[in-house]
């Protein structure tokens, strides 16, 4: 057996034994049925949760206050947010929505907007700051691009303020770890 034949077994074989112990990486692409037991792990949080509260919009700000607190406590108090909702700062959440693609390419979606409305993926169109997660799927992976289905995405929720200028353009952004649909 020729010395680059042994080396390609040797590697299989080690990639074979590691996929057994978990090592091997995993994808970020859940079956429904993990995805009932990630909510133990990932507390499911409703869009009507995010969305329980007004946000000030461009005529109301204060051009004497500045407006570009950072984190969840400079959002609270200038935004004068839900203590439910700044309590979700940093915390893992499963959120379901559908899907309005950001970065996408051939091997699919690395980052996309998370909308409570089929309405804003057909359109485009997301809706106020604190109607929509900013998703990146952590570790630079991809999944697959799912067109006006429900997906539910598990990762970490932060809730910080993203500001154009004075305008507040979002809310909430999601390091996701995990995605499901009906059709994974």
């Amino acid at each position: 057996m020729g010395t680059v034949v042994r080396a390609a077994v040797s590697v299989a074989l080690v990639m074979g034994m590691t996929a057994g112990w978990g090592v091997a990486a995993q994808s970020p692409v859940v079956p429904l049925e993990r995805a009932s037991a990630l909510k133990a792990t990932y507390p499911f949080v409703r869009f009507s949760t995010l969305t329980s509260f007004d946000v000030p919009q461009p005529d109301d700000w204060d051009p004497l206050r500045s407006p570009h607190a950072s984190g969840a406590a400079g959002a609270a108090g200038h935004l004068n947010l839900p203590p439910a909702v700044v309590a979700l700062h940093g915390t893992r959440a499963s959120v379901r929505g559908y899907m309005l693609p950001v970065d996408v390419t051939a091997n699919g979606v690395a980052s996309f907007i998370l909308t409570s409305s089929i309405d804003a993926c057909h359109w485009g169109m997301t809706g106020l700051p604190h109607e929509w997660v900013l998703v990146t799927m952590a570790g630079g992976a991809r999944v697959p691009f799912l067109k006006f289905q429900p997906v539910t995405v598990f990762g970490r929720l932060a809730v910080e303020p993203v500001w154009r200028g004075p305008v507040l353009t979002g809310l909430y952004q999601m390091s996701a770890e995990f995605i499901s649909a009906d059709g994974l």
